[in-house]
Parts: structure tokens; C-alpha cells; sequence
């Protein structure tokens, strides 16, 4: 019998906090909660809508600035094989143009191969080698200068 009445006791028990939830649940203002959902809603979604539009600037930025450099760079690689893919003379032995610079020459019977590179620096109608100024050079002794 003590159980009867244990399981009686719980049932009402059970019953007297239904009824009590449900009155709580008639007093609580769901326009409020609702209203609090529409808000974090709005704000994620304004937040999201400005990182990608932060993210779109940046890489369309950041497209611009490669697609730059790389032109750039690639343009400035052309001009300098234009300028360096073939000799500027070929035959040294007719009169050079007076141009003070900076070339690179190949020597006729050169000790280091056929295709071996020279500085040479051409300055007050003189031919040195680079950083050797005292190193004159006969301009018939080069076969190709750039």
C-alpha cells in the first residue's frame, strides 16, 4: 500500500507542476523572444554581408596588384631580351657608335669557351674591363659585344 500511495503522491505532484508551467507559460511574451531572434538574425546577416564584401574588395585588390606586377615584370623580362637577345654590333671592326656604358663582349679565342661573357665598360673613347679601368682593350680583339 505505501507504494500505491508513493506513485499517488508523485502523479500529483506531477500534475500540480504541469498546471503551474502552463500559467507560467501564458505570462511569458513571445513577441519578445521572437523580436530578440529577428535582431541576432539582422546582425548576422549584416555581418556576414560586410566580410564579404570586405573579402570581394581585397581580392579583386589583391587580382589587380599581381595581374600589375606580373605584367610589369613580364614586360621588363621582354625589354631586356630585346635589348640582349643579339649583339648590338657584330662586326667590331667597323667604327662603333660613341655610346658610354656598360656591355658585355666575347673575346676571339677566349681561354674560357667560345660563349664566355665579358664586362666591359666603353668611357671617354676607351674600352676597359668592368671595375678594371686600367685594363684597356682593343675593341678588334671582341667578336660580339651586347
Amino acid at each position: 500500500m505505501d507504494i500505491y500511495l508513493t506513485v499517488l503522491i508523485g502523479l500529483l505532484g506531477l500534475c500540480v507542476g504541469a498546471f503551474i508551467g502552463l500559467g507560467i507559460d501564458f505570462k511569458i511574451n513571445r513577441d519578445y523572444i521572437l523580436g530578440m531572434n529577428d535582431t541576432s538574425e539582422k546582425f548576422t546577416k549584416n555581418l556576414l554581408n560586410i566580410m564579404k564584401s570586405y573579402f570581394d574588395s581585397m581580392l579583386e585588390t589583391e587580382d589587380k596588384y599581381f595581374t600589375n606586377i606580373m605584367t610589369g615584370l613580364a614586360k621588363a623580362v621582354d625589354d631586356i631580351n630585346k635589348v640582349y637577345e643579339k649583339p648590338i654590333w657584330r662586326k667590331t671592326e667597323e667604327e662603333l657608335p660613341l655610346c658610354s656604358g656598360l656591355y658585355y663582349g666575347k673575346i676571339k679565342g677566349n681561354p674560357h669557351g667560345e660563349n664566355a661573357m665579358w664586362k666591359v665598360v666603353y668611357n671617354d673613347n676607351e674600352w676597359s674591363l668592368s671595375g678594371y679601368p686600367d685594363n684597356k682593350v682593343e675593341i678588334s680583339e671582341w667578336t660580339e659585344i651586347y
